[in-house]
């Protein structure tokens, strides 16, 4: 009879409400944010988490205008890299906060994680009093697995990725990304004697040179004799987030007032290095106007700038002749140098 027809339907209509009801506490009982210090929040999901950590002298009432974020190697625990005193002084010079996560897995970020780290920053301003974290934009590093889930952070939200930076990374995912995507500029590094997740020709060089000629804004170098380790991708990653983040956010970016808008990057103002140069001596570069040459070559890079491009060459060139000064501070601005080694 119709009466029994409609009883039915409320009744599946009342068992999916309370599925659902089910469902979000279960949640909610593996996901949690605490405050775990001055300034200090971690967001727990299962087995994987992320601390957010305010900038430093932060006063009442300034609004965070983005976050730096850092991936873990392996599934080990970073929280404690978003009170590293590098990354903090580079966030807090642009009032950014830093966070750090834990048993995040870089090639599951994209398709998984990157949802635990996006309501991380949610949960954890809101306990911060920084509801403003819920839409910051970002850029994110990290090496390894931690690489793989800088780059899938970016892919998963490429509106609010200024930049990001990959360093000696496990697989990636997305493996053939979006026109959008392609537009979030990166730096990809390898070790040249990477025994872990290989060299360049091995793991992300195939996908950069199929995107490179759709127009990715995006770098690759292999460190000479360097194995699965940092090296030194730490002295290419601050001046490159610092150029984009000057190039990106706009001055008056308030992410208290809801999503910023990110200032779109041409390609044609950049500069682009030719990589199948690296064995040469110094590898070629050349501003995108002066290029030689296929611009989209599949052995290209781009880089933002003159500078970043000569830093690019410093890693890059094969029994370099130049070095790479510590970066740090002149006059405001965070600067690395290259320069002639005797």
């Amino acid at each position: 009879s119709m009466t029994t027809k409609r009883t039915d339907v409320k009744a599946q209509l009342v068992g999916v409400v309370s599925a659902l009801m089910v469902l979000g506490a279960a949640r909610a009982a593996h996901a949690q944010a605490r405050l775990v210090g001055g300034g200090l929040c971690d967001f727990i999901r299962g087995s994987t988490s992320i601390r957010v950590a305010l900038p430093l002298g932060i006063k009442d009432g300034e609004v965070i205008r983005g976050i730096a974020v850092e991936g873990n190697g392996g599934t080990g625990d970073n929280r404690g890299g978003a009170q590293a005193a590098i990354l903090r002084a580079f966030a807090g010079h642009f009032r950014f906060a830093t966070a750090a996560t834990g048993g995040v897995s870089g090639s599951q970020t994209y398709a998984v994680h990157a949802s635990m780290m996006l309501d991380g920053f949610k949960e954890c301003g809101a306990l911060l009093e920084h509801p403003e974290l819920e839409h910051a934009p970002f850029v994110s590093m990290g090496s390894s697995s931690g690489g793989a889930s800088a780059y899938g952070l970016a892919m998963r939200v490429p509106s609010r990725a200024i930049a990001f930076a990959s360093n000696v990374p496990a697989p990636l995912n997305p493996m053939n990304p979006s026109d959008e995507q392609i537009k979030v500029p990166g730096v990809f590094s390898a070790g040249e004697i990477d025994r872990n997740t290989g060299p360049l020709s091995t793991t992300v060089g195939p996908m950069l040179a199929r995107v490179r000629p759709r127009g990715a804004l995006w770098s690759k170098n292999e460190m000479q004799g360097v194995g699965h380790q940092d090296g030194r991708s730490h002295d290419i990653w601050f001046p490159f987030f610092e150029a984009m983040i000057q190039r990106r956010l706009p001055p008056d970016a308030d992410p208290s007032k809801g999503p910023v808008a990110l200032r779109p990057v041409e390609e044609s103002s950049g500069w682009l290095a030719d990589d199948s140069t690296w064995g040469t001596g110094l590898t070629k570069v050349a501003s995108f106007a002066d290029f030689p040459g296929d611009k989209r070559g599949a052995n290209t890079s781009w880089l933002p700038d003159e500078h970043l491009a000569y830093l690019h060459r410093a890693f890059s060139s094969r029994n370099t002749v130049v070095d790479i000064a510590t970066p740090g501070y002149v006059e405001g601005t965070l600067v690395a140098i290259t320069v002639r080694k005797n």
